[in-house]
C-alpha cells in the first residue's frame, strides 16, 4: 500500500526513511561501539552534511520548474535534465575530489588535530556530496517531477533496508569506517 501513495505524499514518505536511515548510523555505532568511536565518526559526518546542505537550496529552485516543464514539453524537460545531470555529477565529483585530497588540513582546521581519526571517515564520506548531487538529479528531478514517485520510494526504502544490514556486518570489522562505507554503498 505504501507504493501507491498519492501524489506528493512520496515525497514525505521518502524524505522520512532517508532520514531514518541516515540518522541510524550514528545510532547502530553507538550501540555496538562507545562515545570516542561515534565522535569520531560524528564529526566527519556533520562536516559533510554542513557542505551537503549547500547543494539543497539549488534542488529545491529547480524542481517546480521541472514538473511544470515535463507537464508541457516531455521531450525538452528530459533533455535539460540530462544536461544539468552532466553538469551536476562534474561538479559535485570534483569537489568531492578536492575536498577528499584536502581532507588532512581541512579535519584540523575546523574540528582540531584531536579529531584526526576524523579524516578517514571525511575522506569516505565526502563522496556522498556527489551521489546525492547524482541522486536529487535522477531520483528528484527526474522520478518524482515526472511521475514516477513511487518508484523513487521503492528505491529508497530498498537502499534503506540495504544500509541497515550494511551497518550491521561493516561496524563490528571497521568501527567508525562502517556507517561511512555504507553510506556510499
Amino acid at each position: 500500500i505504501i507504493f501507491q501513495l498519492k501524489e506528493g505524499w512520496h515525497i514525505f514518505v521518502s524524505t522520512v526513511v532517508i532520514s531514518l536511515y541516515t540518522t541510524s548510523n550514528t545510532f547502530i555505532l553507538g550501540l555496538i561501539t562507545n562515545n570516542i568511536i561515534v565522535g569520531y565518526y560524528s564529526a566527519g559526518e556533520k562536516l559533510v552534511r554542513a557542505i551537503q546542505s549547500l547543494w539543497t537550496p539549488i534542488s529545491q529552485s529547480i524542481y517546480p520548474y521541472f514538473s511544470k516543464l515535463y507537464n508541457r514539453e516531455p521531450d525538452k524537460a528530459k533533455n535539460i535534465l540530462f544536461k544539468i545531470l552532466i553538469i551536476s555529477a562534474i561538479f559535485t565529483f570534483l569537489i568531492s575530489i578536492f575536498l577528499c585530497l584536502s581532507a588532512s588540513e581541512i579535519i584540523p582546521f575546523v574540528l582540531g588535530s584531536q579529531y584526526n581519526p576524523s579524516i578517514i571517515v571525511f575522506k569516505i564520506l565526502i563522496f556522498v556530496f556527489f551521489a546525492v548531487g547524482v541522486n536529487n538529479i535522477l531520483g528528484i528531478q527526474g522520478l518524482v517531477s515526472f511521475g514516477y514517485g513511487n518508484k523513487f520510494l521503492k528505491v529508497v526504502l530498498i537502499a534503506s533496508i540495504v544500509h541497515l544490514i550494511l551497518l550491521i556486518v561493516l561496524i563490528p570489522n571497521f568501527l567508525y569506517l562502517g556507517p561511512a562505507i555504507a553510506s556510499v554503498f
